[in-house]
C-alpha cells in the first residue's frame, strides 16, 4: 500500500478538511438587504458625507449604511465592509483624489464590483465630488458630477430620486 500524506491544514483557512468529490457543498446564503445604500468614501471627505450627503439621503427615507454609524465596534473592518456591501442594495462611491489613494476604499469598490462585474444591476454608483480621473473600471460607469457648486443640489435631487425609484422597483 503506498504511503499517504496525512491531510494538513492550510495556513489561512477555517480548518475544515477538503470536501471529497461528489459530496454536495452547501451554498452560502446571501445576507438580507437591510440598506438602500452603503456610502464608500475617504475619511478626508467625512465632513461633507456627514453634513451634506447622508442627511439628504436619510431625510428622503433611504436606509444608509455608513462605517462610522453602522460598523460593529470590535468587529474586523474587513468583515464589516463585506457585510456592508452584501446588506446594501447599492454602494455609492464618493470619488475624490483621496478616495482613489485609499486602500480601504479600493477594497470596498472592488468587493462590490466582484458581485456585479458589468454593473448590470447598478450596484455601484460613482459620485464625482472633486475632479479626478478614476481607473478605467470606474471611468466606464456613468457618474454623478457634483464638482460644480451649482450642480450639487440638482445632482443630489436626481440621486435621491433614482435610489427611491430603484427601491420601489425591487
Amino acid at each position: 500500500m503506498p504511503y499517504q500524506v496525512p491531510w494538513r491544514r492550510p495556513l489561512f483557512d477555517g480548518g475544515d478538511p477538503p470536501v471529497p468529490p461528489g459530496v454536495p457543498v452547501p451554498e452560502r446564503q446571501p445576507l438580507p438587504v437591510r440598506y438602500d445604500v452603503f456610502v464608500s468614501y475617504s475619511h478626508v471627505n467625512a465632513e461633507w458625507v456627514d453634513t451634506v450627503l447622508v442627511p439628504r439621503l436619510r431625510g428622503a427615507g433611504l436606509r444608509v449604511m455608513l462605517d462610522s454609524d453602522d460598523f460593529r465596534i470590535g468587529a474586523p473592518t474587513l468583515t464589516e465592509i463585506e457585510r456592508a456591501v452584501e446588506e446594501s442594495r447599492r454602494t455609492l462611491l464618493v470619488l475624490t483624489p483621496a478616495y482613489l489613494t485609499s486602500e480601504w476604499a479600493e477594497f470596498e469598490n472592488l468587493l462590490t464590483q466582484s458581485a456585479d462585474p458589468a454593473n448590470r444591476h447598478r450596484r455601484l454608483i460613482p459620485v464625482l465630488l472633486e475632479p479626478v480621473a478614476p481607473p478605467a473600471r470606474l471611468a466606464m460607469l456613468n457618474h454623478l458630477d457634483l464638482t460644480r457648486p451649482r450642480g450639487v443640489e440638482d445632482g443630489l435631487h436626481r440621486l435621491v430620486g433614482q435610489l427611491l425609484a430603484e427601491r420601489a422597483g425591487g
